[in-house]
């Protein structure tokens, strides 16, 4: 057991620096500072109340080790915190948390950033009727490089022959 001050002074380092840092700084096992941290964002979300003044939103998936520990964050831009979390990265995992959020919250965000991915832009399109949905730029660049390369590989098998002996093992 930990006084309150102390579990807030690791969750603070936590959240600066990896566990095994914060947890080795305050001589602890990581394991005490993994569940202090978990322990304190309980806390938060069990106290929090409910969402206001959010505009603007972003929501992405992350994966924790294999494929099926998937979890969808979702973020308020302007003040750059997390807002919430849900398990897996399917539509009624975003729609849950948005279930959650309430109508009021649904109708308050204008813009949602995210990735290209179907199951967010479902889950957006039936619960925020009015946000504008913007593709973050990472994926469009991907899907542009994609398409330039596709190219390439056509007009490398057009040309035939000697040219394309001249461009064999060039990218660029």
């Amino acid at each position: 057991r930990f006084t309150r001050r102390f579990e807030r002074m690791v969750f603070d380092d936590s959240m600066q620096q990896t566990i095994a840092a914060a947890a080795e700084k305050h001589n602890i096992s990581w394991h005490q500072a993994a569940r202090i941290e978990y322990a304190m964002l309980e806390r938060y979300d069990r106290f929090r109340g409910p969402l206001r003044n959010i505009r603007w939103i972003g929501v992405d998936e992350i994966c924790f080790g294999k494929m099926n520990n998937m979890y969808t964050i979702v973020s308020d831009l302007e003040k750059g915190a997390v807002i919430g979390v849900a398990d897996g990265h399917q539509t009624i995992s975003l729609d849950a948390f948005f279930k959650a959020a309430g109508p009021a919250f649904c109708q308050s965000v204008e813009v949602v950033c995210m990735d290209m991915w179907k199951a967010f832009r479902a889950s957006v399109a039936s619960f925020c009727k009015n946000a504008k949905i913007i593709f973050d730029k990472f994926h469009l660049i991907r899907h542009l490089n994609e398409a330039i390369d596709e190219i390439r590989r056509r007009e490398f098998f057009r040309q035939g022959g000697e040219k394309r002996d001249l461009v064999r093992g060039k990218r660029w």
